[in-house]
């Protein structure tokens, strides 16, 4: 997906995990000016099984933000089935015929005709197709630590390849992992990274070692896919010599999945040090300083560190909402999120050098038990 629908996919998620009903709507307001409907949806629904399957958030996300009568969701399965019949019919297909529009604006179609939908869907929402294997490791991580050492890979994919191509078909399983921490050493973390999932596709890892853990381990991931679809994605373990809890990982913003890799650790009680360099970094302090009744840092003041508090953010997300600044509004909304979790928020911002591409912001996300 293009770099700022992924950007709003990860601040909708966000939203969800706060369980901020009018922002999510805001979003999909923004959303809709700037996206195709079938992009919409599709963020939408990757938000959606961007939440662990058994947290209460995801229970309040599918019961009242997606509830079918909901007066948002009627008008985007309007708006979807008026785009796809408008596709329909420059492919040739008749209404009445093909395909019909019923009652509650939803689409009836004839089997050639839903199976051609998924593929407008991909093709206008830039999905990548399934990898059979596992992808080229290239080191540009999204994450680091100096002292973690990775202990167990594994690269999953799971698509319908029985060669029956049935609309209604799909896949749904728990993939095992079982791994051992070596003798010595600790269990750090796991991450879990998405190489491809299509709409109403979703993997979650549903049980894991906890930090400090040694020994014989298992972790599991929940993974689904819905019709036409296909999951491929790789988990990861780590093990240090010290005790991890206190040490922070370093993601990369915006690197690939950096927010699904930011609430993943914040799942498991681990630090999180957020780096943003260029002029995304200064926009994201001087949101916060005028939140907090500050003034905007001035151009010579070479650096600035200070603790956040928790409404800040909120409010910061309001702000650079309104100003459509995707990159540190997706910042912000992850450290809302956080909080959520029982987080708390520091920032360090370096001007490095004369020109704004220099600047270097580290967004600090610590346990309160870390305080």
């Amino acid at each position: 997906m293009q770099r700022p629908l992924v950007d709003a996919r990860a601040l909708l998620a966000a939203r969800m995990l706060a369980r901020d009903e009018q922002g999510c709507r805001e979003v999909l307001r923004l959303l809709q000016r700037v996206a195709s409907p079938a992009q919409v949806v599709s963020l939408c629904l990757h938000a959606v099984a961007d939440l662990a399957p058994g947290e209460n958030r995801f229970d309040w996300t599918v019961e009242y933000l997606l509830r079918p009568d909901d007066e948002w969701h009627r008008a985007m399965v309007q708006l979807v089935t008026a785009w796809v019949a408008k596709h329909l019919v420059e492919r040739g297909f008749a209404p009445g015929r093909d395909f019909s529009v019923t009652a509650q604006g939803r689409l009836a179609a004839t089997a050639p005709v839903r199976f051609g939908i998924e593929r407008f869907f991909a093709a206008d929402s830039a999905l990548e197709p399934v990898p059979t294997h596992p992808p080229t490791l290239s080191g540009n991580r999204t994450m680091e630590t100096a002292t973690e050492q990775e202990i167990y890979t594994k690269f999953q994919s799971h698509f319908d390849d029985d060669g029956n191509f049935h609309p209604d078909e799909f896949g749904l399983g728990e993939d095992v992992h079982r791994l051992e921490v070596p003798a010595g050493k600790q269990f750090a973390r796991y991450e879990l990274e998405i190489h491809t999932d299509t709409m109403g596709s979703t993997a979650s890892v549903t049980q894991a070692p906890g930090v400090g853990a040694a020994g014989r381990q298992v972790l599991k991931v929940k993974w689904m896919y819905g019709s036409f679809g296909k999951l491929a994605y790789t988990v990861r373990a780590f093990a240090s010599n010290d005790p991890p809890a206190g040490q922070p990982v370093t993601v990369w913003v915006p690197k690939s999945q950096w927010e699904r890799s930011t609430l993943d650790l914040v799942r498991q009680g681990r630090p999180a040090r957020l780096v943003l360099q260029g002029p995304d970094a200064l926009v994201l302090v001087n949101a916060l300083r005028l939140e907090q009744g500050e003034p905007p840092l001035p151009r010579f003041q070479a650096s600035h560190a200070a603790p956040v508090p928790q409404g800040a953010w909120t409010d910061a997300v309001a702000a650079l909402s309104a100003a459509a600044k995707l990159i540190p509004l997706a910042v912000s909304a992850v450290a809302c999120a956080a909080g959520q979790y029982g987080y708390r928020g520091e920032i360090r911002f370096d001007r490095k050098g004369p020109l704004p591409f220099d600047d270097h912001l580290e967004v600090l996300l610590l346990p309160t038990s870390e305080a």
